[in-house]
């Protein structure tokens, strides 16, 4: 399975959206650049437990999936006019790590509410759009 899939009920440990929604919606606006909006619509803990031959492999980690609601200026500077950000735009328009770091603000935030987990045990889905021009 992958980021921000379907788990079964016996493989979420916990479910922390309430929690992280209240910190995440508020402060990611604040805090990243050309955010407007940013919307937590899951995060769950998830333990799985692969068996491979006479071994067990147990992965644990936080899955997220989130909206966010991006400034449409610099796509607009590129020439770009509105819809789903593509990979290719959203390089071109925000820098290559624009994204990819929003994933470390995401794990700084979390220590406000006392988690204590590291980028590589978050992983998940931002849905990335821009307002209507």
């Amino acid at each position: 399975m992958g980021w921000s899939e379907n788990y079964n009920e016996n493989e979420i440990v916990g479910d922390f959206t309430k929690v992280l929604s209240k910190i995440w919606d508020n402060l990611m606006p604040s805090v990243y650049p050309y955010v407007l909006k940013f919307e937590t619509k899951s995060v769950v803990e998830v333990l799985q437990q692969k068996s491979m031959g006479p071994y067990t492999i147990t992965e644990n980690f936080l899955d997220y999936n989130c909206d966010v609601l991006i400034d449409n200026k610099p796509l607009i500077e590129e020439g770009w006019d509105g819809g789903k950000i593509s990979v290719e735009l959203w390089k071109r328009a925000y820098g290559e790590s624009y994204f990819l770091d929003m994933q470390s603000k995401l794990v700084e935030l979390s220590k406000y509410a006392s988690f204590n987990f590291s980028q590589f045990d978050l992983g998940g889905k931002l849905n990335a759009t821009t307002p209507d021009i």
